[in-house]
């Protein structure tokens, strides 16, 4: 976990900012499978409605930035699969939602 510079902001807003994060990330981890379930049929939209509801909006659970945590679920899935991420950042924008679908067990 990343700690924030205690000289760039004062320690009550480092305690509430790690409280709010450690919140959602609870909160997310709690309800993972809805969570990618509920983003799977919008894989493929990249429309600016779309993107807003999943990184600022409440995306299909109610949770604030699902976005970050499926990215997040899914590379440290890959990584964990030994894909390096040289090779992660190799993959074209066109083949991505494929190139998941075959290796993210929740997206089949």
């Amino acid at each position: 976990m990343y700690k924030l510079n205690d000289s760039a902001f004062p320690s009550y807003l480092t305690v509430n900012l790690t409280t709010s994060i450690l919140g959602w990330l609870k909160s997310c981890y709690e309800n993972k499978s809805d969570i990618i379930y509920g983003i799977l049929p919008f894989v493929e939209d990249s429309s600016s409605e779309i993107v807003t509801m999943f990184t600022f909006g409440s995306g299909t659970t109610n949770r604030e930035r699902e976005a970050y945590f499926v990215g997040w679920e899914i590379v440290q899935y890959i990584l964990g699969e030994g894909v390096t991420f040289k090779e992660i950042a190799s993959i074209q924008e066109k083949d991505i939602s494929n190139y998941l679908r075959e290796v993210y067990p929740l997206f089949n």
